[in-house]
């Protein structure tokens, strides 16, 4: 008989080897499957949630299946009894209230005037604007008047100009007063006195100038009437020829509103009607004034389609300022009375507007409100509210935020395993993407993505979101769903 084959001893140690190996990996899955369940357990209460998609869930750490990022520990919400009694409300303790700046307050009964609500300018009126030139070639040697908003009075000076053409024409009407004949002296007088009003020599100089016995060079300008000086167009030292400007001012006691209203609108306005003007923040900032429409732009602005118009408004204050940007409200109907509240607490969505209103201490009811007038950040409540309710004026939407998670969170929606064993997680709605955990044979589980409905129109957002009808919205982000290429 042959001897038995002996067996490799690298090949015993490989066999003993594998067999320890399994024994570990077998050990520790049961240990790791005992350890989790009583994690799980002592878990439950906690919830986890993604700070992008606040609908997406969890019982356990995992991460987002949309965006990938890992879940934030958010303690859910307990007492079972509190939670029967305030039905449909959102609870924040004061930490949370504080941390969300949530603000409450009653609604306000105020006086609601229907109209137009147009942007305007404040524009300087053109009869009011006067320009200072020189009618004689000369160099100005003084400004009294040069920085832009600085006002003048009738009379006051204005600047000093060196002009040898102005002191030859001075010095020829004093020789024409030296002339015997009186009859040959009046003529020269004449002819001289004319040369130097038409250089623009001021009557009160040309006085001066017949009782001197030497003429200056450099003469002192004065202001005509008031105004504010609007522009400086030249600067001391410059050399100016006839006709040039230097000064330019604006009588600004009376102001234009440059507005324009729409082509639909354009029955809502005539000339003569009073309309508000408004600028700046409601309460004590808001400037408010009544002004005049004198005139409305003979023609139509094509591109646009407006109708552009200017109203009178008095300025002897000064407070309004050229370029000044001011609302204009045109009234269409009578004033009305009603609740009002700030804009701020209004949330809007596809489903309409909302408040929430404080029922208990730190408790919220979301109520769905009808809304009217807007006027200085105020927005007429028409329905739904009550003037003895404690409504949210800042914060409302992250309440709404808070609700939404704890009602994606409590475990109605189609839940999905991010991977194998971890727990059910909620998503946003039908056509969300969701995913599901399929079991195989072996009892493991495996995360595979739900079968989406490959639609021609898509949310670049949120791609696993489409449809088959162009113009709908994303019901995660609210954006317009867009076509898929190709």
């Amino acid at each position: 008989m042959s001897e038995p084959r002996k067996i490799p001893s690298w090949l015993v140690i490989l066999i003993a080897a594998s067999l320890v190996l399994n024994g570990i990996l077998i050990a520790g899955r049961f240990m790791s499957r005992s350890g989790g369940a009583s994690d799980g357990a002592a878990n439950s209460g906690d919830l986890y949630v993604c700070p992008m998609h606040p609908q997406v869930t969890s019982n356990r750490p995992a991460d987002c299946p949309i965006c990938g990022m890992k879940l934030v520990k958010r303690q859910a919400s307990g007492g079972g009894s509190e939670v029967a009694a305030l039905a449909g409300t959102v609870s924040l303790d004061p930490t949370q209230r504080v941390l969300a700046n949530v603000k409450t307050g009653r609604p306000e009964r105020l006086t609601f005037k229907p109209g137009l609500e147009v942007p305007g300018v404040i524009a300087a009126r053109d009869e009011g604007r006067w320009r200072v030139s020189t009618r004689a070639m000369g160099r100005v040697e003084r400004l009294y008047v040069s920085t832009p908003g600085m006002e003048v009075r009738a009379g006051d000076p204005l600047y000093d100009l060196y002009s040898p053409d102005l002191a030859s024409a001075a010095r020829e009407y004093q020789v024409a007063g030296w002339y015997p004949d009186t009859s040959v002296r009046q003529e020269f007088l004449a002819a001289a006195r004319a040369k130097l009003l038409g250089l623009g020599l001021e009557p009160g100089h040309i006085e001066s100038v017949s009782r001197g016995v030497e003429t200056a060079e450099t003469f002192t300008f004065h202001a005509a009437s008031n105004g504010t000086l609007i522009e400086r167009l030249a600067a001391e030292g410059d050399w100016l020829m006839s006709g040039m400007g230097l000064l330019e001012f604006a009588d600004l006691s009376e102001v234009w509103v440059e507005a324009a209203v729409s082509e639909q609108d354009i029955p809502a306005v005539r000339v003569g009607m009073e309309v508000e003007i408004m600028a700046g923040k409601s309460g004590t900032d808001l400037l408010n004034a009544t002004g005049r429409i004198v005139s409305l732009s003979p023609s139509l602005d094509t591109g646009l389609r407006r109708l552009n118009f200017r109203a009178l408004l008095s300025n002897r204050s000064g407070r309004w300022q050229v370029g000044q940007f001011v609302k204009v409200r045109i009234a269409t109907h009578k004033a009305s009375e009603a609740l009002a509240l700030p804009e701020d607490a209004l949330l809007v969505s596809g489903r309409g507007t909302a408040v929430w209103v404080e029922v208990e201490p730190g408790h919220y009811e979301p109520r769905h409100v009808t809304t009217g007038s807007r006027q200085d950040g105020m927005v007429a409540v028409l329905d739904g509210i009550t003037i003895d309710d404690v409504v949210v004026f800042s914060g409302g939407y992250l309440i709404d935020s808070d609700a939404q998670i704890k009602r994606l969170g409590s475990g109605h929606n189609h839940g999905a395993k991010v991977s194998p064993g971890e727990e059910q997680m909620s998503g946003a709605s039908d056509n969300s993407g969701k995913v599901e955990s399929h079991q195989d044979h072996s009892g493991h589980g495996e995360a595979k993505p739900a079968k989406k409905s490959e639609g021609a129109y898509y949310c670049p957002m949120d791609p696993e979101v489409s449809s088959d009808q162009p113009g709908e919205r994303c019901p995660k982000c609210g954006m317009f769903l867009v076509k898929r290429e190709g």
